[in-house]
């Protein structure tokens, strides 16, 4: 349909003009996003190569790999340095998608539980008091925090509830040895990113005790 020189366009090439334009925004941003990391991962193994090269040595991961790209280049199981960047993105990415997973769960218990909501703000601004945010440092005296992230497996007395007391005062912890709470699994095929994805997800919620609050007056 055209009037005084104008194009009408149907919905359906509304709707194909968006897509179109959608999709070339999103592949521009994916290709920047790879790029970025591409570009951060030759530079974090640039400068371990040169460590290496000077005589340094670690125990960390990405020494390990290129210490045998370097010994066994000839050999069968020599690995180039794509498969070393695939490597190290395998061991960020599948931690960060269980870690922002377990996150929107405990947000989301939270939201149903506001008298928990209120525990947990409470013991953080006791502890951040004075503080613009809560460190590292900070997380050894949050016991609620803790309580909270914990599981409640079917072990426990009325397990569909979410209770955070039931962890107060309890010695039962995820780190392998109480095999009745297991989330990371244990011995050798225990998570080892355990403490990392741990901080991470306590420094998170504890960071983020305002716009919980907002979302709890929100339910009502």
């Amino acid at each position: 349909m055209q009037l005084e020189g104008i194009d009408y366009l149907t919905k359906n090439q509304i709707v194909e003009i968006i897509n179109d334009d959608g999709a070339r925004i999103l592949k521009g941003r994916v290709e920047k996003a790879a790029n970025e990391i591409d570009a951060f991962l030759e530079g974090v193994i640039r400068d371990h190569s040169i460590a290496l090269d000077t005589g340094a040595s670690s125990d960390d991961l990405l020494y390990n790999l290129l210490e045998i790209q370097k010994q066994d280049t000839n050999s069968a199981i020599s690995i180039d340095i794509d498969s070393i960047k695939g490597v190290i993105l395998n061991v960020y990415f599948d931690g960060t998608d269980s870690t922002s997973a377990v996150l929107e769960w405990t947000m989301a218990a939270l939201i149903k539980h506001p008298d928990m909501m209120w525990k947990l703000k409470n013991e953080v601004r006791e502890i951040g008091r004075g503080k613009s945010r809560i460190t590292e440092d900070d997380l050894e005296k949050m016991h609620y925090l803790r309580a909270v992230f914990k599981e409640n497996p079917a072990v426990w007395d009325n397990p569909e509830e979410f209770i955070s007391e039931r962890f107060l005062n309890n010695p039962i912890e995820y780190k392998g040895l109480h095999f009745e709470f297991i989330p990371f699994g244990a011995g050798r095929r225990g998570c080892p990113g355990i403490q990392y994805a741990m901080a991470i997800n306590e420094l998170a919620l504890a960071n983020s005790r305002d716009s919980v609050r907002f979302l709890a007056y929100k339910i009502y």
